[in-house]
């Protein structure tokens, strides 16, 4: 039993120091990545499924105390669909958003998604918003496959 009264001042007192050590020498700058397979499924379960063509993108930075959001709006035109439950079809346009946010400090957390750029092609997993524009649905796999 590892509480065991038995144990010597001294002997906790080393226990104690070793968690401290241990704790203090682990990397603030470590990332609790999500597996692939989390990933896949969040692809698997997107509402849309598609090949889209960026046609353009704006992007809006704004520095708060300790993070930097960058707010994406693209437009992209879909070339291709494997499914779609709001009945996008290619050759449809459609509006993506999405906030980017770069911290001072690193935090844990899955990855987040690619920046898209002008004129780049992408799979794109993604979901219909109430406002009725897309957004990414499967996190940092949003606008590429899962190897």
């Amino acid at each position: 039993m590892i509480f065991n009264r038995k144990r010597s001042r001294r002997t906790w007192q080393a226990i104690f120091f070793c968690a401290a050590v241990a704790l203090a020498s682990i990397s603030p700058s470590s990332r609790a990545e999500l597996s692939p397979q989390a990933y896949r499924s969040y692809q698997q379960d997107s509402p849309e499924a598609l090949t889209i063509k960026v046609k353009s993108v704006k992007i809006v930075e704004k520095k708060e105390d300790r993070v930097t959001s960058s707010e994406v709006t693209a437009q992209a035109e879909v070339t291709s669909v494997t499914r779609s439950a709001s009945g996008l079809h290619p050759g449809d346009t459609i509006r993506i958003t999405y906030t980017l946010s770069k911290y001072d400090q690193p935090i844990l957390g899955g990855s987040q998604p690619d920046l898209l750029r002008e004129g780049g092609a992408y799979p794109a997993f993604l979901d219909k918003t109430a406002g009725g524009t897309y957004a990414p649905a499967a996190a940092g796999y949003s606008f590429k496959l899962v190897k």
